[in-house]
């Protein structure tokens, strides 16, 4: 039997709007979705239920200041409602696409941000990585994953959280339109210019105009609405239960779409034409299963955010390895404490923790007890703590590091670090952005043809070109007047007047690359540069950089004990003389290439 009731619900500490707040909701309790959206409408709560179609402002960053004015509400914003509307554009060019050029992201106030990566050289802060990164913070769009991948493949930028507005449909069969303008259509009775004169203009122009602005914000405004549209008809559709009415608004609300996205986010889509459900009660199960009770398989899984693979064994073994006196030297993983008792070099004292005696005087030993190897390591992403899996993150990367003189190569295990996947895609961002920097300050170039060892001569691959096809249909198919022009480039590369089968294939199998005798490395160039302008002191500064630059960036949490960024230098300092002589032997045999 359905009775009025009044509840009182004090809700503390429960940021709407950004302030903690005591509501009095009178509630009818009448169990549907109408109810409740009606009490958040009149509570000014997400979701919005608005017919505006106009961002509330639009901003255009163009340059790294820019992001003064914007980035506290967008992080603001984006903590008190954890939804983005978002939508990337680009130039086309000769049925070739740049890279991104813009990327739109719109709060849930409506508020849109257009974020010029062309000319930021694909740079953002540090904080909008962080909610860009986090799968927290549901990002909405259609064909989204397509553009999150382009962002990772143009910027190295992660992007984590993915929800396509089509799947979300298709699982409640809530529509069935499929594309951006035909959702904005169905469900917001509205009209998207989608003409081939915008979505193909030049996004990458020096100055974008009006139209361009207008046409970017409500791209990424629609995905918003669309989202709160449709999961509106979710609601309604599918009340919650009475219960969750009695909770605080704003957490029941997020619960529920949590819930209704779970299983969608990082996902591909895929159309289903029969237009039926995905939702099942068993996500987990095998492929096998599903087809056996007539349900799809498993949705396939976004697998662009995984470059590396993580690996399989713990990096640290925390094994303890010690002099002949039971001086602790360091800590060592299992495979070389092993190799010792193998070899016959030290014995077994103990299991737990895993601990062999060496039987001979070790070349070194440590010089006090605050030696960064003598502590234990934990197996963990030293960024944000997490355990499920890691990569090992070289601090200093090793295109610098190889050119090192061998007293800085020493204990370089210091330098290397355990990150979780997404922790190590942004920590390869920042490293992007320092070569970049680098690039400059040292005219070492990368991917230029400098940068290059080997490089196609093209004279050399009209050559094979021509030889490869008339060695193939030199017989029947190709004119006479073509062929004899195919025939004059052979014999003029060779120095011949005579065409012979054997000529013919010896063209066809010419080396096109040839060695580029102005190659040198980006990194070699680097360091060699940094060691005549300031030494050795200068490259052990330059260690000292990078090792900075990765604290900054990354803010980590769980850093091993005693890691420094001066780790090794007094030791290096030792051997100055022995370094001199080496970065001198690699400056002159660079200099006589």
């Amino acid at each position: 039997m359905i009775v009025q009731k009044n509840i009182l619900l004090f809700v503390s500490g429960v940021a709407v709007g950004g302030l903690s707040a005591a509501f009095v909701w009178k509630y009818l309790t009448k169990d549907d979705g109408n109810t409740l959206l009606k009490a958040v409408d009149h509570l000014k709560c997400w979701p919005n239920q608005d017919d505006t179609f106009e961002p509330k402002s639009i901003e255009v960053v163009s340059d790294r200041k820019d992001f003064e004015n914007v980035l506290r509400n967008i992080v603001n914003q984006v903590n008190t409602v954890k939804v983005i509307g978002f939508d990337c554009e680009w130039t086309s060019t000769k049925s070739k696409a740049n890279p991104i050029a813009l990327l739109q992201l719109t709060t849930s106030d409506y508020s849109t941000y257009l974020l010029r990566l062309n000319k930021l050289g694909g740079f953002l802060p540090k904080e909008l990585l962080g909610l860009l990164q986090d799968k927290a913070v549901l990002k909405v769009g259609v064909g989204i994953l397509d553009d999150a991948s382009k962002l990772m493949k143009g910027y190295g930028i992660v992007v984590q959280g993915c929800l396509d507005l089509r799947a979300f449909a298709a699982r409640y069969q809530l529509t069935r339109a499929k594309g951006l303008k035909s959702l904005t259509k169905d469900l917001l009775g509205k009209e998207l210019d989608k003409s081939m004169f915008l979505r193909c203009s030049n996004w990458d122009a020096e100055t974008l105009s009006q139209e361009q602005i207008q046409y970017a914000a409500l791209d990424s405004l629609s995905s918003l609405k669309i989202f709160e549209a449709l999961f509106q008809r979710k609601l309604t559709k599918n009340p919650p239960c009475k219960d969750d009415i009695t909770k605080a608004v704003h957490s029941i609300m997020w619960n529920m779409v949590k819930s209704s996205v779970q299983g969608l986010v990082d996902v591909v889509y895929k159309e289903n034409k029969s237009f039926q459900s995905t939702r099942c009660n068993n996500i987990e199960s095998s492929d096998k299963t599903r087809k056996s009770k007539g349900l799809p398989k498993t949705p396939q899984t976004f697998k662009a955010m995984k470059p590396h693979s993580t690996r399989q064994q713990p990096l640290y073994d925390n094994c303890r390895l010690l002099a002949p006196d039971d001086q602790l030297l360091s800590t060592c993983d299992k495979k070389k404490a092993h190799w010792y008792l193998y070899k016959g070099l030290a014995e077994r004292v103990c299991e737990e923790p895993f601990t062999i005696r060496l039987f001979f005087e070790p070349s070194g030993r440590p010089d006090d007890d605050r030696d960064y190897y003598l502590y234990e390591k934990e197996n963990k992403c030293v960024v944000c703590g997490s355990e499920d899996s890691y990569v090992r993150k070289n601090v200093v990367p090793h295109e610098y590091r190889r050119h090192f003189a061998l007293a800085m190569k020493d204990h370089t295990s210091h330098d290397i670090l355990l990150l979780c996947l997404a922790c190590h895609q942004r920590s390869n961002y920042y490293d992007c952005l320092m070569k970049k920097d680098l690039q400059e300050e040292f005219s070492a170039p990368q991917g230029s043809l400098q940068a290059a060892r080997l490089y196609e001569d093209p004279a050399r691959r009209s050559v094979r070109s021509a030889g490869r096809a008339l060695l193939i249909h030199g017989n029947d198919k190709i004119p006479e007047k073509r062929k004899t022009e195919l025939q004059a480039v052979v014999k003029s590369y060779f120095d011949t007047d005579e065409i012979t089968e054997d000529l013919i294939r010896e063209a066809s199998e010419l080396e096109t690359r040839i060695e580029n005798e102005t190659y040198v490395p980006h990194g070699e160039k680097v360091v060699t540069s940094i060691y005549k302008k300031l030494g050795t002191k200068g490259l052990m500064e330059f260690e000292k950089r990078w090792r900075t630059h990765f604290l900054n960036n990354m803010q980590p949490k769980c850093m091993p004990p005693l890691w420094s960024v001066s780790h090794n230098h007094e030791k290096a300092m030792r051997r100055a003389k022995e370094m001199e002589k080496e970065y001198s032997e690699k400056v002159n045999a660079l200099a006589s290439r």
